[in-house]
């Protein structure tokens, strides 16, 4: 499949450039960094370019960095980004044809999927933001829902109903799916 052949080859690579040694060290950070500009091509065609200062990382142990066909014929090109100060992303591009199709940042999932909810298919999570501490106090903390999603054959696709069940048992109630500065709560 020759359709994204430059990113694919560049994303094999990245990664086989990485020597047994660091694959089996979980703890070693070996990563090749893109800067801004990053573009998918179909042989002269470009169909999509990033003119941000976007920073992408390859590392060695990714489970996430990859280019996948969708059932309804777009493919989800998954990339990590690098997003310090705050915690790192997951950047899907979509692309049907000769088309680009959309884009959707995700949290960084730290663990592989799993199934989460014993529905039969696969979930991931994380939170989309770091946020303090409650200034005035130790043990209080902002509302930041950790978000749920399901791997599907259609894309990554936001899991409302196990993201609810999950912060209801965290949080002690669900307020929604965006971290927010005006709700305060014990820190567990």
């Amino acid at each position: 499949m020759n359709i994204f052949f430059l990113l694919v080859n560049f994303i094999i690579v990245s990664l086989s450039s990485c020597n047994q040694e660091e694959k089996e060290n979980i703890n070693n950070n070996k990563e090749i960094k893109l800067g801004s500009n990053i573009e998918i091509w179909k042989e002269d065609t470009r169909l999509y370019k990033d003119t941000t200062q976007t920073e992408y990382r390859f590392l060695c142990d990714s489970a996430f960095t990859k280019v996948r066909q969708l059932k309804d014929g777009r493919f989800e090109i998954l990339l990590e980004v690098f997003d310090a100060p705050d915690l790192d992303k997951l950047f899907a591009i979509y692309l049907k044809g000769n088309k680009y199709a959309g884009k959707e940042i995700f949290p960084y999932f730290e663990k592989p999927p799993s199934n989460m909810d014993d529905d039969g298919n696969l979930e991931c999570s994380g939170v989309m933001d770091i946020i303090d501490a409650y200034e005035n106090s130790d043990d209080s903390c902002y509302y930041n829902p950790t978000l749920y999603y399901e791997i599907t054959d259609l894309g990554i696709k936001l899991d409302s109903a196990l993201t609810i069940k999950k912060n209801k048992e965290y949080w002690g109630d669900f307020y929604g799916f965006d971290r927010t500065y005006e709700i305060v709560l014990p820190c567990k």
